[in-house]
């Protein structure tokens, strides 16, 4: 699929756009906001299911398409918590760097006191 393709040659899954979009079964319909892919698509698909749920299947986004959404749903989801798990240990990779080391107590030598 075209999701899986771009995900492999690095493509942000954070980078958010912010537009108006129609609707692929009916393109008078339109909504807005600011998304993220996987956002994007999870709000396609809400906005899809509910009107078809008002259009009682009629003019509707055919199951085929639907499928292929949900498709790329699960792959940004699965590429996204795995980008989120990444990012996660490199920021405990890096914290752990920067706490100072602690000297074991007794480790060091101590002369004997001289008089």
């Amino acid at each position: 699929s075209v999701a899986k393709e771009l995900v492999q040659w690095g493509a942000s899954l954070f980078i958010k756009v912010t537009g108006q979009f129609r609707l692929v079964s009916d393109p008078s319909i339109c909504f807005s906001g600011t998304f993220t892919p996987l956002e994007f698509a999870c709000k396609l698909k809400e906005v899809e299911g509910s009107r078809q749920q008002q259009q009682q299947q009629q003019n509707s986004l055919p199951q085929y398409w639907m499928r292929k959404l949900c498709t790329c749903i699960e792959i940004l989801t699965a590429e996204t918590k795995k980008m989120d798990l990444m990012l996660y240990q490199k920021s405990l990779d890096s914290a752990a760097r920067d706490v100072p080391q602690k000297r074991r107590l007794g480790s060091r030598r101590r002369r004997p006191a001289q008089l």
